[in-house]
Formats: structure tokens, sequence, C-alpha cells
């Protein structure tokens, strides 16, 4: 069938979520550009590879530099 590809829970590179619309979580209080910036997403949930389907993250991993 024509079925949607998605993503599984776990860590991913930031640039996953390049067509995904992310939703900051309540706790974070951050924006989709937090999640972008970071270099690790830990999403939960099926993340569909269309531009109009939400994903939700439960946090996010930034390395210093």
């Amino acid at each position: 069938g024509n079925r949607k590809k998605t993503r599984n829970a776990g860590l991913y590179p930031p640039s996953k979520f390049s067509r995904v619309k992310l939703q900051a979580d309540n706790e974070l209080g951050g924006e989709q550009s937090d999640y972008i910036n970071a270099d690790f997403v830990y999403a939960t949930g099926n993340m569909h590879h269309n531009k109009n389907i939400t994903a939700s993250a439960d946090y996010i991993i930034t390395q210093s530099t």
C-alpha cells in the first residue's frame, strides 16, 4: 500500500526532523528552534515523513564545544 513512513521513538539528529514540525514539550518551554539547534533529539511516538504531521519530543541533548 501507500503508507506513510514513520520513525520509532529514540535519539535522532535534528536533521531527521527537517520535514517535521516539532512541538515543544510544556515542561521544556522551548520552541521549535530549540530542537533544530540541538545535537540530538529524543522523540517519542511515530514521526511521519510529512510536513503536516507534528512530532513530540521529551528532551533535547546538547554537546558542549
